[in-house]
């Protein structure tokens, strides 16, 4: 979704693009046509948005790894460092996996 949004610029909002999206990845269209004809799932996507403003999250991609919050982009090392630290590993082994 994010490939179709930023870099060929797809409009989410429009069914026929995430049905699009759903095909290519080989998702059951049928399951899919029916998520997005009902509401089954609002109160959970509701909920979600509520808890992601109330963190102070305003922007994609956002990433929590024990509890540390990383906001946009990062670099592969961000993310080895995190994952090692969390992982109670010491810097010289994280940074080689």
């Amino acid at each position: 979704m994010f490939y179709a949004y930023f870099t060929e610029n797809k409009e989410l909002a429009d069914h026929k693009v995430l049905l699009e999206i759903a095909k290519k990845n080989n998702l059951d269209i049928n399951e899919v046509k029916k998520l997005l004809e009902s509401n089954d799932y609002q109160d959970v996507v509701m909920q979600e948005e509520a808890d992601m403003q109330s963190r102070g999250i305003q922007s994609v991609p956002y990433f929590i790894i024990a509890g540390q919050q990383f906001d946009g982009v990062q670099d592969v090392s961000t993310f080895k460092t995190a994952i090692g630290a969390a992982l109670g590993m010491k810097p010289a082994e994280f940074l080689n996996f």
